[in-house]
């Protein structure tokens, strides 16, 4: 198997680094606020209640491994939005059971 590597300069990391840390940030802040114009729009019983927070630390906790360099910059992305998508409709199910 073929393995891809790339060597970064430290000026190249750390704009990596940088890039990595603006792009958590700006993609947590997009699920808080997609997360609730979506509940308003299909769930408007459970709007404003901030449940798309929890969806918010669910993709945190499963993009802390990258900062850690425990899993690669993909696999990390990958499975934080695999599991974050998960948890999302488990919520959405929830309150939908809930509310009928």
């Amino acid at each position: 198997m073929a393995v891809l590597k790339i060597e970064l300069s430290a000026r190249g990391a750390r704009n990596l680094w940088r890039g990595l840390v603006a792009f958590l940030v700006l993609s947590t802040i997009a699920i808080i606020v997609l997360g609730e114009l979506a509940l308003r729009r299909w769930a408007p019983w459970a709007s404003n209640e901030g449940m798309s927070v929890l969806a918010a630390w669910v993709w945190m906790y499963h993009f802390l491994p990258v900062f850690r360099r425990q899993r690669s910059v993909l696999g990390g992305i990958g499975r934080a939005f695999l599991y974050t998508t998960g948890v999302a409709v488990v919520i959405v199910g929830a309150l939908f059971l809930a509310h009928g």
